[in-house]
């Protein structure tokens, strides 16, 4: 059973920053030519390696951008020496690389636009920019507070070198937005832990995809959820309990015993094994039979409901809940309570359908057409 939707190391697209940091971390003990040099090339790899993979990868937006800044910075150091002093490359590799990060961000509309376009085709191109696009605004942010700490007391302007502001202030920019995105992450997986997921499934009850239970589940929403209900039959009997009083629409009302949702990533047989086990722990699940489906639409919900019946053999099986008084009801008792708002409303149209079929001789359906 699947709960959980995580996020991989690679979705921490600040690492693409790793260039521009090591390139600024080395310029503090070697010459800035050979810190240029240095992350340029460690840039130029990382990219044709992601390029290259052959397992499927995340276009890495921001580490081709830092890369392509490096890589120009190296051909200007390598025909004018004196454009990269080094009390100053550190802030000026900074300004630069948050330029750019500045100039992608302000497009993430139209680039979204057209990554959308693109998604049926190159789905992970889509996930990348998404992607980029939080590392690029968490950065930026650290940046912002950079530039607030800079300016005030020490303007770069009078030409004075501050170790702290502008040798130290930089590195850490870059180091505290992997390490926050990368944070983020760990904290995102371990909330997807504890999030229940259920199915989205088309009109046939093929799974298209998945939703938070959480959502789905709390009010209306466009796609549709499958959901199961079980009759339990008894010597041509059907057992009914009252419905749960509270958010539970017609509380109070008589109904099935047993109804609920599937779960993302278990089988229709599994949810209504687990929904049968968790309402009546001592009913055997090997008679479970499935009847019909029906579509349900209304202000609460858009569900594709599955219908079953389980024919017990003891009373005992039944085990009834605490709180729910539920009691063996024939078919004539029934019949004699139909259209008095006694019972809820989808259980007298699941009557009519299928279950006034049912013989009262043995408490199975007299008909195997109920489809």
């Amino acid at each position: 059973m699947s709960r959980q939707c995580r996020l991989s190391f690679k979705h921490n697209m600040t690492w693409g920053f790793l260039p521009v940091l090591v390139s600024m971390l080395l310029a503090e003990f070697v010459p800035p030519g050979m810190a240029i040099y240095t992350g340029a090339a460690l840039g130029i790899g990382l990219s044709v390696y992601t390029l290259l993979r052959k397992r499927a990868c995340l276009p890495h937006i921001l580490l081709y951008g830092t890369s392509a800044l490096l890589t120009l910075l190296a051909v200007m150091h390598f025909f004018h020496a004196a454009s990269s002093p080094a009390e100053w490359y550190s802030l000026t590799l900074e300004a630069s690389t948050l330029l750019l990060t500045g100039v992608f961000y302000l497009n993430r509309r139209p680039l979204t636009a057209l990554y959308a376009a693109r998604q049926k085709k190159h789905p992970t191109s889509a996930e990348s920019l998404e992607a980029t696009i939080v590392s690029a605004r968490v950065t930026l942010i650290f940046g912002l507070l950079h530039l607030l700490i800079l300016l005030p007391g020490h303007a770069p302007l009078r030409g004075e070198s501050d170790f702290f502001l502008h040798h130290v202030l930089p590195p850490a920019v870059f180091a505290l937005s992997i390490l926050s995105n990368q944070i983020a992450i760990c904290y995102f997986n371990r909330l997807m832990k504890r999030t229940i997921f259920v199915p989205i499934v088309n009109a046939e009850g093929e799974v298209t995809g998945k939703a938070p239970a959480l959502d789905a589940l709390s009010r209306k929403q466009e796609y549709m959820i499958p959901f199961v209900r079980v009759a339990v039959t008894l010597n041509g009997m059907l057992y009914l309990c009252p419905r749960p009083c509270g958010d539970t629409p017609e509380g109070g009302k008589t109904d099935l015993p047993v109804e609920g949702h599937l779960l993302y990533g278990e089988s229709l047989r599994q949810g209504v094994c687990r929904l049968v086990r968790q309402a009546l722990p001592e009913a055997p699940t090997q008679e479970l039979k499935f009847n019909f489906k029906y579509r349900q639409d209304n202000n609460a919900a858009t569900r594709l409901v599955y219908v079953f019946t389980l024919t017990i053999d003891h009373e005992n099986q039944l085990n009834k809940q605490e709180g729910r008084p539920g009691k063996l009801w024939s078919i004539s008792q029934i019949e004699q309570n139909l259209g008095r708002n006694y019972f809820y409303s989808r259980f007298e149209d699941e009557y009519n359908r299928v279950f006034s079929m049912m013989d009262e001789g043995d408490g199975r359906l007299s008909t195997h057409d109920t489809h």
